[in-house]
């Protein structure tokens, strides 16, 4: 834990890796107002995010985005009592965290895009019911076909989250359980109804990885004790990497959040914690190149025909002592 603390806050200090996230987030930006310039639909906007993204790399961070093409992700559910059917989301985020080849921490965020019309998001109630809740589902096609009574923890409550698509080329991103918070039984809502008091904005202390290993909380006390210099609020408590966010204002802040490992629900701190997200995780992990560089303990389920954008953020601290 102290080699990932340590190789973030290096990382923290580097002029060029903040150039190389605002270059990230820069070329995104052309990227969607182009799209926006053709009228493009959430698919052709989340395409050219997957195409800017992929193959991005800087110090011991790798960028990999995919487009998989194939059958819309539906899943059955029960949602206040009744049998019901929902796309569970169109793009995955995963940061994952490697020493060489052994896994440190892996994170995922299950994303449903939607495009603004006439300046405001229609928000399904089931979908936002199954993003918020996520409760025991069955694959009807896509990602989860075949599976039976699929279980997510989502702990924090950070797992489903919405990415609004904005003139002129913009993206917010707001966790489901917030979304429903604003839209209070609404079924839709307009960018000016989205105001978020600072407090809930910021990142939270008490990062989602203490809660299911106290020990980690100690350790990194201790860290924060012995190293000081490294400019780490040792007194909140508040670290700006490894922590979790429910709303990102803009590109910027999505960018930021998925590269420090503040974006989604840990599946895997050192060991799984979420069995069944690890395995969703891994199966979607082992269409990248990172199958052949890391040693994943677990073989997941085969993934075909399904439509997904995948974006994966690797961080290999190897070299940290």
């Amino acid at each position: 834990m102290h080699d990932v603390i340590r190789y973030y806050s290096k990382l923290l200090q580097q002029t060029a890796f903040f150039s190389f996230q605002h270059a990230l987030t820069h070329d995104i930006y052309q990227g969607l107002s182009d799209g926006y310039a053709g009228n493009a639909n959430e698919v052709k906007l989340v395409t050219r995010m997957v195409q800017v993204a992929d193959g991005r790399r800087y110090d011991g961070i790798r960028l990999y985005a995919e487009k998989i093409h194939g059958s819309t992700s539906s899943v059955y559910f029960n949602c206040q009592g009744k049998s019901t059917s929902r796309e569970l989301g169109d793009s995955v985020y995963i940061t994952i965290i490697t020493k060489g080849r052994q896994r440190l921490l892996q994170r995922v965020c299950i994303v449903q895009n939607k495009v603004a019309k006439q300046d405001s998001w229609a928000i399904d109630p089931a979908q936002l019911y199954l993003l918020k809740n996520f409760p025991p589902f069955s694959g009807k096609q896509g990602l989860f076909s075949g599976r039976q009574d699929v279980l997510f923890r989502d702990a924090n409550k950070c797992l489903g989250m919405y990415g609004l698509f904005h003139f002129p080329g913009e993206m917010m991103c707001l966790s489901a359980s917030l979304t429903a918070e604003l839209l209070r039984g609404r079924h839709r809502f307009a960018l000016t109804d989205i105001s978020i008091p600072e407090q809930t904005a910021r990142l939270k202390g008490n990062s989602s990885l203490y809660h299911f290993n106290p020990l980690m909380r100690e350790e990194i006390l201790y860290y924060l004790h012995r190293h000081g210099d490294l400019g780490l609020d040792f007194n909140s408590f508040y670290l700006p990497f490894l922590n979790y966010t429910t709303f990102m204002r803009d590109l910027h802040d999505l960018s930021r959040n998925w590269l420090l490992c503040n974006l989604g629900e840990y599946c895997y701190a050192f060991q799984p914690i979420d069995a069944e997200l690890d395995r969703f995780a891994v199966s979607l992990l082992r269409r990248t190149p990172l199958a052949d560089m890391i040693g994943f303990e677990q073989e997941g389920y085969f993934i075909d025909q399904a439509e997904v954008a995948l974006f994966v953020a690797h961080i290999d601290i190897e070299g940290e002592d």
